[in-house]
């Protein structure tokens, strides 16, 4: 008979889809700069691959498109359901109870900055240093 697919087969066939397109992105945003870069060193107007870098960025475009519109099913529709959210909220629940001992084991990428005496020295160094975003675009020369 025919297996029956549930919810973990549809988000790896999402991350499946989002790693693709990404890589169709990248890939044609590669070809469309080297072509770029082809036009600008050369003396002469190739008009052929001005063409092919555009063909090429409207590929990058699309697959980008595709990419997000991915992420976004996954993020706003497969991840919004009751059962899903519920076991999400179960391990919140548990983090909190237990003081972030979950996510001590699992690891939390952001976690680790929360509070930071490090990080919060140097943003104070830099508004010192720096009186508004434009002193730091000038800066560098901006």
């Amino acid at each position: 008979g025919q297996e029956v697919k549930g919810p973990i087969y549809r988000w790896a066939e999402g991350y499946c889809a989002t790693d693709i397109s990404g890589i169709i992105s990248f890939l044609a945003a590669t070809a469309a700069f080297i072509q770029l870069a082809v036009v600008n060193c050369a003396d002469t107007l190739q008009l052929n691959v001005v063409c092919g870098a555009a063909i090429a960025g409207v590929t990058a475009a699309g697959a980008s498109i595709a990419n997000t519109a991915t992420g976004m099913h996954l993020a706003c529709d497969e991840f919004q359901k009751p059962a899903l959210k519920g076991a999400l909220e179960v391990g919140r629940s548990l983090d909190l109870q237990t003081d972030g001992a979950l996510s001590a084991i699992l690891g939390r990428r952001l976690g680790d900055l929360a509070g930071d005496a490090g990080t919060e020295a140097e943003v104070a160094a830099l508004k010192k240093r720096f009186a508004s975003p434009e002193d730091v675009w000038r800066s560098i020369g901006m």
